[in-house]
């Protein structure tokens, strides 16, 4: 048991392996070495870590007190415990591995997921964000790319709320998935295992938006989207609303509703098995080639393939 503070200094040849699963190490750990291992049989506190190869670190608990530098790949397993490492001048240049309840890693550089697994919630922040292989969170997942793209194109179980920001977001989910707030300067595609809901947050998408849930329901009826780049979709019901005027194609099994605060307009085939209902405010128009289509504005409400 080492009740202070730990600071670990060897030769940029040498490995640092305290791996015995009875180590207890009170305070923080620094290190700088080349490869790492740590193990704690209670909650471990890292950093600041200078590691010139990997780091493996297995607690009930992973924190961090200063930023952590690592050249290889990283693993943190906390199966009972959360790991919070959201120190944003973390430098994680290879893979990262993670295991544990609620889950926060930021790095400064691109940050790449080799395998991941949270109990509870996801918070990813990196330059940019991708994958390695599918990853999986109980509870809500935040994914930030400050300077780059999502692609999250894998066979991933996002349970919770999906949040994200970057400049071209791709994500797929096998499960159901509930959006909240999303940010995206280029495009946005998401496929997803079920139905397609929304949380109050907003969607703001500069580029084009591709949503996929086949046979089941997308549901984007939050009021203050703004989907500049117009949106694809397929699925089952079908409703979008958009503060902006709305180019849209796409396939509904079922009904499809669209309500902007613009004009609509239908940039591919439109087709809906339902009803179809465009509702375009203002001083709007609505056309579209979707068969039975119901075109409404405040002023008049008619079928009609065009305003």
């Amino acid at each position: 048991f080492v009740s202070g503070p730990s600071t670990i200094d060897v030769t940029a040849a040498a490995d640092i392996l305290l791996d015995n699963a009875g180590n207890d190490f009170g305070g923080a750990v620094g290190f700088t070495s080349r490869n790492v291992n740590l193990k704690d049989a209670n909650a471990i506190i890292l950093g600041p870590g200078d590691a010139s190869g990997t780091l493996a670190v297995l607690a009930n608990g992973i924190g961090q007190g200063g930023a952590l530098s690592v050249t290889g790949a990283s693993t943190f397993t906390s199966p009972g415990g959360d790991i919070s490492l959201g120190n944003p001048l973390n430098a994680l240049t290879s893979e990262v591995s993670f295991t544990g309840k609620n889950v926060q890693v930021s790095d400064a550089l691109a940050l790449m997921i080799a395998s991941g697994t949270a109990s509870g919630t996801m918070d990813l922040l990196g330059a940019k964000i991708g994958q390695a292989s599918p990853v999986s969170a109980t509870g809500a997942s935040t994914l930030t790319a400050t300077a780059g793209d999502i692609v999250f194109l894998l066979a991933n179980s996002l349970g919770g709320t999906l949040g994200f920001s970057g400049s071209n977001v791709s994500i797929n989910n096998i499960l159901p998935t509930a959006l909240g707030t999303g940010s995206a300067t280029g495009s946005f595609t998401l496929t997803s295992g079920g139905a397609v809901t929304q949380g109050a947050g907003a969607l703001g998408i500069n580029g084009p938006s591709s949503v996929t849930a086949t046979g089941a329901d997308i549901t984007l009826g939050g009021p203050a989207n703004a989907l500049a780049g117009g949106i694809i979709f397929h699925g089952k019901n079908v409703s979008i609303s958009n503060t902006l005027d709305l180019a849209m194609a796409g396939t509904a099994t079922g009904n499809l509703s669209v309500d902007a605060s613009g004009d609509i307009t239908d940039t591919g085939p439109v087709s809906a098995g339902g009803t179809a209902s465009f509702n375009a405010t203002g001083a709007g128009t609505a056309s579209s080639s979707a068969a039975a289509a119901t075109i409404s504005r405040p002023d008049r409400t008619r079928p009609s393939a065009a305003p």
